[in-house]
């Protein structure tokens, strides 16, 4: 048994081939290229329209492959692009039961199949299902291409931005969705070390690799209320702005399976593929179970899942089930609100859950973020911890790297609300960093938890002071309740930085 395609090699030029075949193509001229490629007992479809990921594509054919060999012999799939998708009217093939499209970028998906091919897609899945049943599945970019409107690392992306006032997301899923979630990985700019995936652990105990998929809750999208959406994995060492459980699989109505995670993926051999031995290989063939069972369910199919060595587990319930318990409480249990941005106590990875984002536009600085190394995006910035020594495991630090095209423009973080003591004296304690050879600042101000007033600024830093930690103490009278922002003004230079850390208000 195996998990993957062995005779198939990719040349990033002309794509799959057989290992010692000849493959002789035929360009044929006329209309003959822009014929559907789908029979009548043609049963899954993938797409590969422009903006489909290299190793997106490959995650999804070494999954049908996988399911075909291993499991049900008679299956029938076929790829379709751009065009392919335009000229096949889906509504009409009766036979044809799941429409997958796979990771990538969605924008230039949705910009390549253009409205045609988004309406074959709306068409073929809002069609009768009593009468010929169909589905949708879709992996990270498939699930934001099919949202109502998403965020991208805190930019709006729906109607009215750039190219989707003619070709908006489908809104198949009505509602909006947000990613990536930074504090994992962040997709637009990579990592620390430039890494755009990560493995992450999943409530039902499965491990799933992450690399830039939407969800709910996290910092500018609730998780809305709404009685067809059904959560089937939550992330379980992260937690979100607006809501502790984010969703990472998720089903839509009775024909709609959206992921967040890559529950398909495995180690490939692209430049955008998990390294050899990123998720182990039976965490692959566990996943791959579990979601053909799902599609199963949302196709109204019964085709054969292969036996795995580790059996998937199909418990939905969320996995965090009180606030994280935050390391610093432990020294000062009085404190009215405490963040050392370390890990937490209870082993989940440390985040901004605590803090929110604010909105960003179009040539404005990159989102505040987490991080636990002292190198990012290829910039040092020297040590992430307070103190001497090596820096200790699960130590990190909140970090804007405000760089912009025009200079002068802030990237803020805005706390939980916060209650005072009835007096309303507080004691603000933070310490920070700054870096500015091209004049970038740090600002803290209060704000009224309720935002019906104006913030008011109580500490403001312009220009750096290196790789030296500051430590700023402030006696604050503030009304109730009122929330901390600390913004970051950006300048042209990723050598310009903020940091902070050990924040306490007592």
């Amino acid at each position: 048994r195996s998990w993957r395609r062995k005779d198939m090699v990719w040349n990033g030029r002309e794509g799959w081939g057989r290992m010692g075949m000849v493959i002789v193509v035929v360009v044929v001229s006329g209309t003959h290229c822009l014929e559907c490629p789908i029979t009548p007992t043609t049963e899954l479809v993938y797409s590969v329209t422009q903006g489909v990921g290299p190793a997106s594509r490959i995650w999804v054919e070494d999954f049908l492959w996988w399911w075909q060999q291993e499991g049900e012999p008679s299956l029938e799939y076929v790829s379709l692009n751009a065009e392919q998708l335009r000229a096949c009217d889906l509504l009409t093939f009766k036979n044809l039961r799941v429409f997958f499209n796979p990771g990538g970028n969605a924008y230039e998906q949705l910009i390549d199949q253009g409205e045609d091919g988004s309406q074959r897609i709306i068409d073929f899945v809002k069609r009768n299902q009593t009468e010929a049943p169909s589905s949708y599945v879709g992996f990270c970019a498939g699930t934001y291409t099919v949202a109502s409107s998403y965020w991208w690392e805190t930019w709006y992306e729906g109607n009215g931005y750039a190219g989707f006032a003619d070709n908006q997301p489908l809104g198949l899923f009505p509602h909006s969705v947000e990613g990536s979630i930074v504090d994992i990985g962040d997709d637009q700019f990579g990592d620390q070390f430039g890494v755009k995936y990560r493995l992450v652990n999943v409530s039902n105990g499965h491990q799933m690799l992450y690399y830039g998929g939407s969800t709910m809750g996290f910092n500018d999208v609730d998780l809305p209320r709404d009685p067809l959406l059904q959560p089937l994995v939550y992330y379980s060492d992260i937690a979100g702005h607006r809501t502790l459980n984010m969703p990472a699989v998720w089903r839509y109505g009775e024909n709609l399976l959206l992921t967040s995670v890559h529950p398909e993926a495995d180690n490939c051999t692209l430049y955008d593929c998990p390294e050899e031995g990123t998720i182990p290989v039976e965490r692959i063939l566990q996943n791959r179970a579990w979601l053909a069972t799902y599609v199963n369910e949302v196709a109204r199919t019964d085709y054969k899942v292969p036996p795995v060595p580790l059996a998937p587990v199909f418990d939905t319930a969320p996995a965090i089930l009180a606030p994280p318990e935050r390391p610093c409480l432990a020294q000062r249990p009085d404190a009215l609100f405490c963040d050392s941005f370390d890990a937490l106590s209870d082993g989940m990875q440390s985040s901004l859950w605590q803090w929110q984002r604010h909105q960003s536009y179009y040539l404005t600085p990159l989102p505040w973020n987490i991080t636990y190394i002292s190198e990012w995006n290829g910039t040092d910035y020297g040590s992430l911890q307070r103190g001497d020594g090596p820096p200790r495991p699960g130590a990190g630090v909140a970090v804007c790297v405000p760089q912009n095209l025009l200079p002068g423009l802030q990237s803020s973080i805005r706390s939980v609300p916060i209650m005072a003591p009835g007096n309303g004296l507080v004691l603000l304690t933070f310490s920070y960093r700054v870096s500015a050879p091209d004049g970038a600042g740090l600002n803290a101000r209060i704000c009224p938890g309720n935002g019906t007033h104006p913030c008011s600024e109580v500490f403001e830093r312009t220009g750096g002071n290196g790789d030296t930690w500051g430590t700023t103490t402030l006696k604050l009278s503030v009304d109730n309740p009122f929330r901390l922002e600390f913004t970051c003004t950006g300048s042209r230079s990723i050598e310009d930085y903020c940091v902070l850390d050990d924040i306490w208000v007592l």
